[in-house]
């Protein structure tokens, strides 16, 4: 996708723009830095800027427009309105506003501390917009009208530096997000009770069809939001940042959505802490009851003590709950027993998990071992493994955990009975060659053709600090992997690594393989003893290739 900045383009890209280049997808429009336009390009760019928006809007390949720092003037002021930005007089930012108006592709616009009023808001004309963005920008008494006038309006995205003009109704704001009920994500920062109003009354809309919803607010906020969550039927994801300010109440709120028979949420990510024990048992009740959870990303649970992430864990052993990826780190409690009762969740979950995520500091051989046992289940589905990643120490930013050579050995038992797995991170592991030795023999073991063809034909990456003695061969390994499907890889495996390997094993043991075989067999054949013996044996196996030479022999 190609990329254009604004005031760090050269005379050729210009031209790229006037002519309306193809393979131009996204421009973006650094206000702030359009004084610093070499000399030479400054008429190019300054003085027919209105034009340069209309060659915009008739591009039909530019899909997305980051606008930043169109801030510098009082939007509600119409002499300050006149003044030029950046050297820019008004009535060429509005015709640059008007030209880029009439696109009818571009489907996202981004505004990067942007003051939301005047000229900049004849963007919102655009009129297939589907995701906007409004980070760090300050929101006016003019925005709420504009944001109206988008008809398929599906995605918003309010970061956390939103400020309000003096005087601007946030709540006003708020409820123009879904004036056409067609918004299905929606990213908030919500500061007052007026505007968690605004947000409960989108929530209980029967017409609403909000799917993803993301937010930062405090905890009265929450409690406003929870009748709303837990009776909305179309909400699957729930995102609470800022939860290390919620006290067990606002994690009620959460734990009533989990349990309630309308909500059907599939991910819960919380990105801050359970303050204590008594709100991971609220959160673990609301666990033990639900049957869609498939996402549980548990970041950052700092706080809580063992008998805490016990209550949580074990409410993961719930069999209703369909769960496919579990994270948790940063856990300072998460010791042996709690890692050793996660083996057993992993375990019960074994033919629906896709992604581990165990991130922790205070794990010994003990958990280790314990993990090892349950990761040995065979879990046909998983296809990331998340292991070892130490907290940031205080005098040294990645502190090797004990993830060693031991435990490297204890898993790579298990691995290969995990057909999908794409990515295994290890985190600052202590591994020497001997802990590598074990997991190279997952990607490759070639003490066999059965050992190949079962070996891994899906790891892509792995990865790990502190591993001094990453050896060549496990790149090379890798590289193999990620070089064709898992049937094409075993081949090639086979080609690479099969001295070994006698033709009775090809011809006899493994029939089914020699087709796909047949070039690399061809050269390997005269380097046997006996070459004739050995060509008869193939061929006279091959009843195909019988076949196919009768028939054509009968055609001739």
């Amino acid at each position: 996708m190609a990329y254009i900045s604004v005031p760090a383009i050269r005379r050729l890209d210009l031209e790229r723009i006037r002519r309306l280049d193809p393979d131009i997808q996204r421009i973006e429009l650094d206000v702030n830095n359009l004084d610093f336009v070499e000399y030479s390009r400054r008429a190019d760019v300054l003085n027919d800027f209105g034009s340069l928006g209309h060659c915009i809007g008739r591009n039909k390949s530019i899909i997305a427009l980051r606008i930043r720092c169109h801030n510098l003037f009082d939007p509600q002021n119409e002499v300050d309105r006149d003044c030029p930005v950046s050297g820019i007089p008004a009535s060429e930012w509005e015709a640059f506003f008007e030209g880029v108006s009439l696109s009818q592709s571009i489907k996202t616009i981004y505004f990067d501390r942007c003051c939301l009023g005047g000229h900049i808001l004849k963007l919102f004309d655009i009129p297939n917009i589907e995701e906007v963005h409004f980070d760090e920008s300050t929101i006016t008494n003019q925005t709420a009208s504009a944001v109206r006038r988008v008809s398929c309006l599906r995605h918003v995205r309010s970061s956390f530096d939103v400020t309000y003009w003096d005087d601007t109704d946030a709540a006003d704001f708020i409820a123009s997000l879904n004036h056409k009920y067609k918004v299905e994500h929606l990213s908030l920062c919500l500061h007052t009770i007026e505007e968690g109003e605004a947000l409960r009354d989108i929530l209980s809309d029967q017409q609403c069809i909000v799917k993803i919803l993301e937010l930062h607010c405090a905890e009265d906020i929450m409690v406003l939001l929870g009748n709303a969550l837990v009776n909305s039927s179309s909400l699957r994801e729930l995102s609470l940042d800022n939860t290390q300010n919620m006290t067990w109440r606002g994690w009620q709120v959460v734990s009533d959505v989990l349990s309630s028979p309308v909500a059907a949420l599939k991910v819960l990510r919380l990105k801050g802490s359970l303050i204590d024990d008594k709100s991971a048992d609220v959160l673990a009740t609301g666990l033990t009851h639900n049957i869609t959870l498939e996402e549980l990303d548990g970041s950052s649970f700092v706080a809580v003590t063992v008998a805490g992430w016990l209550s949580v864990v074990s409410s993961l052993r719930n069999s209703n709950l369909p769960l496919k990826r579990i994270l948790f780190f940063t856990g300072y409690a998460i010791n042996d027993e709690v890692v050793s009762l996660f083996g057993e969740v992993l375990t019960a979950k074994r033919d629906t998990i896709e992604m581990i995520c165990l991130e922790c500091d205070h794990i010994t051989e003990v958990g280790w071992t314990a993990l090892s046992v349950a990761l040995g289940t065979p879990m046909p589905n998983l296809k990331e493994l998340h292991l070892g990643y130490s907290c940031h120490d205080v005098d040294d930013e990645f502190a090797p955990t004990n993830f060693d050579d031991d435990a490297s050995v204890a898993f790579a038992s298990g691995l290969n009975n995990k057909p999908c797995l794409e990515l295994l991170d290890l985190g600052p592991a202590n591994i020497t060659p001997k802990g590598w030795e074990a997991i190279l023999k997952v990607l490759c073991d070639s003490s066999s053709l059965d050992a190949i063809l079962e070996s891994n034909h899906t790891l892509h990456w792995i990865g790990g600090y502190y591993s001094k003695y990453y050896p060549p061969n496990i790149y090379n390994l890798l590289e193999t992997n990620r070089s064709g499907t898992p049937s094409e890889v075993a081949r090639l495996k086979i080609i690479k690594y099969s001295d070994k390997i006698t033709m009775d094993a090809l011809v006899i043991d493994r029939p089914e393989m020699q087709l796909k075989l047949v070039p690399s067999l061809i050269v390997r054949l005269g380097k046997i003893e006996n070459k004739q013996d050995a060509i008869y044996r193939f061929v006279r196996n091959q009843s195909y290739l019988l076949k196919g030479a009768r028939k054509n022999s009968s055609a001739e």
